[in-house]
C-alpha cells in the first residue's frame, strides 16, 4: 500500500524516498518496527542552554 501511495505521489511530483524519518519540525523521530518515538529532547537542551539553566537542578511537580 504505502509502495502504491509513493508511485501515485510520483506520477504527480518530483520527488525522492529519503527513507525513514529522524527529525519532522523540530522533533526527533524513531521508529521501530511496531512503535514510533517522538522526542524533543534536543529543544530541550537548546532552551535549557539559551537560558542558561543546563547546571539547575530539576524537581519534581506532582500532579493531582
Amino acid at each position: 500500500m504505502i509502495d502504491a501511495t509513493k508511485k501515485d505521489f510520483n506520477r504527480s511530483f518530483d520527488m525522492t524516498d529519503l527513507g525513514l524519518m529522524h527529525y519532522c519540525l523540530g522533533l526527533e523521530v524513531w521508529q521501530k518496527e511496531n512503535h514510533i518515538f517522538v522526542s524533543q529532547l534536543k529543544y530541550t537542551k537548546t532552551t535549557l542552554k539559551k537560558f542558561r539553566m543546563m547546571d539547575y537542578t530539576p524537581i519534581a511537580t506532582p500532579m493531582e
